[in-house]
């Protein structure tokens, strides 16, 4: 179980129960997670195809296209993040992209809510010197088909797990994941925003392919993007005691949540919880000040730096 830390009971309090953790941002440069393995199959055969530039949108604190820009690098394919903000900035998780070649491109929010416009992609793109370009966010059948390795993760850690959890923003990992795992075990998604899309898209990437029992909970709480202190006090709090980094807005809800009886509660006397980290660490850092406001800064201080850490480490492409 390389990848999978078991936590203490005392994160749960249920004797009956046993949770473990897979660590899917130990296996991504930078504490990236999921979005790595989405991008996984579209950038490798972008390479393949001689793509020398690749293009694609998100916000200031975009996992996606910090994923991208490693997966870019990778595989030797150039990458420009276009980025929603009307003046140039400089943070960690661009910073981060950055080293890993990608170049930026700052547009303002009123020409951001252009980037599903083809016409407009397109041309920008061009202008850019891109030869390809990929919509925000990257959930895509082929990024579905590629979150299946996920489930042959979880099967080969050798927890045996009765249920799996993760968090959900579109449901393509989800559906990755359902796909290839086993009948028996229950795989259960957290919504972190509230789309009522996601029902629908998990039913359409699975067709005939969803095997296992799956079902989505009503949305965590706080609403998507936004924190309090309960939650970055859990965050520092499971920092503290596990060494494993969580973030404000996917896996710090999520995990927050699961290990409540309000939720242990539902599962059956005996169950084996595997909760996915899905990565996406760097956009904590995008509350770096709330952080800092808590009342136990020693440990807040000490998840900050494990943050910066991710962002400045590095590795030689494979060859």
């Amino acid at each position: 179980m390389e990848y999978v830390t078991e936590l203490d009971k005392r994160w749960h309090g249920c004797e009956s129960l046993d949770v473990g953790v897979l660590r899917t941002e130990l296996l991504t440069q930078g504490g990236i997670g999921n979005k790595a393995f989405k991008l996984a199959p579209l950038v490798e055969q972008m390479a393949g195809d001689g793509c020398r530039r690749v293009m694609s949108f998100g916000g200031a604190w975009s996992n996606h296209l910090h994923a991208l820009a490693f997966r870019c690098w990778q595989h030797g394919v150039g990458s420009v993040g276009v980025v929603r903000s009307s003046v140039p900035i400089d943070n960690l998780l661009l910073r981060s992209a950055c080293r890993y070649g990608m170049q930026l491109h700052f547009i303002s929010p009123a020409e951001y809510r252009l980037r599903d416009d083809p016409q407009f992609a397109e041309h920008l793109s061009a202008t850019l010197g891109c030869d390809r370009w990929l919509p925000e966010g990257g959930s895509t059948i082929a990024a579905v088909s590629s979150c299946e390795s996920i489930a042959e993760l979880i099967v080969e850690s050798g927890f045996d797990p009765t249920a799996v959890a993760l968090p959900v923003g579109t449901g393509a990992t989800l559906a990755g994941i359902v796909r290839k795992i086993p009948s028996n075990i229950e795989v259960i998604g957290l919504p972190v925003v509230r789309d009522d899309k996601v029902q629908a898209n998990v039913v359409s990437w699975l067709e005939e392919d969803g095997r296992a029992h799956w079902r989505l909970t009503d949305p965590v709480k706080p609403r998507y993007g936004s924190v309090n202190e309960p939650l970055l006090n859990f965050i520092v709090e499971f920092y503290a005691g596990t060494g494993i980094v969580l973030d404000p807005v996917y896996t710090g809800k999520v995990f927050k949540q699961c290990l409540t009886r309000a939720f242990t509660d539902h599962l059956p006397q005996g169950s084996r919880l595997l909760l996915v980290h899905t990565g996406g660490l760097l956009g904590g850092y995008g509350f770096e000040s709330q952080f800092k406001d808590l009342p136990n800064k020693t440990d807040a201080v000490a998840y900050l730096n494990a943050l910066n850490a991710l962002s400045t480490c590095h590795i030689d492409r494979e060859v």
